[in-house]
C-alpha cells in the first residue's frame, strides 16, 4: 500500500512539476483577434510549415521538436474539424471519469481510445488516460500520454497573458477550468462569461490561492460559440 501512495505522489508530483515549468519564449506573439484566421488559413494551405497535418503527425508521436506556437496552430486548426464538439465531448469525460472512479482503467483506456480519434486534443481524455495506465503501472504509456497533456497546456499558455483584451485561448469551457486546476494549481471560486473589446465571448473565471488572493482570468472560446451554434455541438460519438 505505500508503494502505490509512493507512485501516485510520483505521478502528481511529476506532473505538477511540468506544469508549473513557464512556458518556453514566445517567438511568435499571438493575439486572437489579428491572428485566429490568419493562422487557420496556414494550417490548410499544405505548402506552410504549420499545415496541419504535418504537425497532427509530429504531435501524435511526441515530437519534442515542436513549438508552443505549432500545436497552438494545431488547436486552432482543430476548431474546423467536423468532430471538434467542445460541449457534447463533456459526456464522454465524464463517463471516463466514472470508470476510473471504480478502478475501471482497462475500460477507461478503451473508451478513451475511441473518443481521442475524433476528439485527439482532448486534454481531459488525454489526462485521465494517462493515469489509467499508471494505475496499471504501464509507465511508459503513463508518460507518453501525459507528455501530450502538458504541450497542449504549454500551448495554452503562450496564446494570452489572460487579461480582458489578451485572453487565453482554449478549446472549451472545461479545457479553461483544467488549466486552473491543473496548470496554475488554483482554485476556481466563480465562473461567469463576457465579451471582449472585440465582440468576442470569453469565460471570466475568478481564481484563488488557498482561500487568500484572488484573481481573474479571462479565456477566449468565441470559436466554441461558433460550433455551438452552427451545427448545435453534434458528434459521431
Amino acid at each position: 500500500m505505500k508503494n502505490q501512495h509512493l507512485k501516485l505522489y510520483l505521478f502528481l508530483t511529476g506532473l505538477a512539476i511540468l506544469l508549473i515549468l513557464p512556458a518556453t519564449t514566445l517567438a511568435q506573439v499571438f493575439n486572437y483577434k489579428t491572428d485566429f484566421e490568419s493562422v487557420l488559413k496556414r494550417t490548410k494551405d499544405s505548402t506552410d510549415a504549420l499545415f496541419y497535418q504535418n504537425l497532427a503527425k509530429r504531435f501524435d508521436k511526441n515530437d519534442s521538436s515542436l513549438s508552443d506556437f505549432e500545436i497552438l496552430a494545431l488547436l486552432i486548426n482543430y476548431t474546423s474539424n467536423k468532430n471538434y464538439t467542445p460541449y457534447k465531448v463533456i459526456n464522454q469525460e465524464d463517463r471516463i471519469k466514472k470508470k476510473l472512479s471504480v478502478f475501471q482503467f482497462d475500460e477507461a483506456i478503451r473508451i478513451s481510445d475511441s473518443v481521442l480519434s475524433f476528439h485527439p486534443y482532448n486534454q481531459m481524455i488525454l489526462f485521465q488516460k494517462s493515469y489509467a495506465f499508471f494505475k496499471l503501472e504501464q509507465i511508459d504509456s503513463a508518460n507518453f500520454y501525459k507528455y501530450k497533456f502538458n504541450r497542449i497546456m504549454d500551448a495554452m499558455a503562450i496564446s494570452g497573458s489572460g487579461t480582458f483584451d489578451d485572453a487565453i485561448f482554449s478549446l472549451g469551457s472545461k479545457d479553461s477550468e483544467n488549466y486552473i486546476y491543473k496548470r496554475l494549481a488554483k482554485q476556481i471560486m466563480q465562473i461567469g462569461s463576457s465579451v471582449d473589446s472585440s465582440g468576442n465571448f470569453i469565460d471570466v473565471i475568478q481564481i484563488t490561492d488557498h482561500q487568500k488572493d484572488t484573481s481573474i482570468l479571462y479565456f477566449q472560446i468565441q470559436h466554441a460559440i461558433n460550433k455551438l451554434i452552427d451545427t448545435k455541438d453534434e458528434s459521431p460519438e
